[in-house]
């Protein structure tokens, strides 16, 4: 999987800059909205703050799939403009600084002579595939190789006035271990199809997890019931009844029923009959 991409930036007010922001903000709130979900016994606060996210991140869907169409369009209608002046180029939507996080020892990769261009832009693939997700045209900026795990990375030196240096130090950092964050210039193409790749894999787990939801609603209730019969079960005990006892003797006519009151009759028969559906579909698993 690509690492995911975090502009040093403000995306651009264009159609492809509103869609790539939208991306980022329903990913934070379904984020949120998952760790909300996950609180045992929430609380009626919780349960409501839930509900308010859930909200939110169908509103940012909604509006991710309105300004998706609206980026498609633009890049086409860019593109027809660059055929028709016989200029077409990847960075025509201009580039946008990105942070990224990578294996250091990918870094290694960059090293390879032909790989990085004189301005540390990435000008073909190692071994036809790409560098830790880093694609061709995106280029290494200076300033930017922070510390992430527990290797101490310092930062590229600056280019292109220094490039001899900022190749030895990209090779230093290959030979740290853990993970290392470097500053790139990504050209707007690529950072929108990033985000909406980003999308897509929201949408298919979103799609899964509301697939399991009846699954997990009835295991929910199911589980609150059991937990309710459990009490009912404990207060008709300390009566003198138990309804989960098998080998006790089955409750009789409500006039001629002795151990439980007359009020207490029809409690006790219900909790009865759930035990005993219980044991029975307990036997057929079996």
């Amino acid at each position: 999987m690509n690492p995911i991409l975090q502009p040093l930036r403000p995306w651009p007010r264009s159609a492809c800059g509103r869609f790539a922001c939208t991306v980022d903000e329903l990913l934070e709130v379904a984020v949120a909205a998952e760790h909300v979900e996950a609180v045992p016994q929430a609380t009626t606060r919780l349960r409501q703050q839930c509900r308010a996210l859930q909200r939110r991140m169908q509103d940012f869907a909604s509006a991710a799939d309105i300004l998706e169409d609206e980026a498609v369009r633009e890049v086409e209608g860019l593109k027809d403009t660059l055929i028709s002046t016989g200029c077409v180029q990847k960075n025509s939507l201009g580039s946008l600084p990105m942070s990224v996080v990578i294996e250091a020892r990918a870094i290694a990769k960059l090293c390879v002579p032909g790989v990085l261009g004189p301005a540390l832009e990435i000008e073909h693939a190692y071994g036809g595939s790409s560098i830790a997700g880093l694609g061709v045209g995106w280029q290494l900026l200076g300033g930017l190789a922070l510390e992430t795990g527990a290797a101490a990375a310092g930062d590229i030196p600056p280019f292109p006035l220094e490039p001899d240096a900022a190749m030895v130090r990209i090779c230093e950092l290959s030979c740290h271990w853990g993970r290392v964050a470097l500053a790139v210039s990504v050209p707007m193409l690529d950072a929108v199809v990033h985000q909406a790749e980003r999308l897509e894999r929201w949408r298919a787990q979103n799609a899964t997890r509301e697939g399991d939801k009846p699954e997990k609603l009835r295991c929910m209730a199911q589980d609150r019931l059991h937990t309710s019969m459990a009490k009912e079960r404990k207060r008709l005990m300390t009566l003198g009844f138990d309804p989960a006892d098998s080998s006790a003797e089955p409750l009789q006519m409500p006039h001629l029923e002795k151990r439980v009151a007359w009020c207490d009759y029809h409690a006790a028969q219900r909790v009865a009959r759930y035990y005993q559906r219980r044991k029975q579909s307990t036997t057929r698993c079996l």
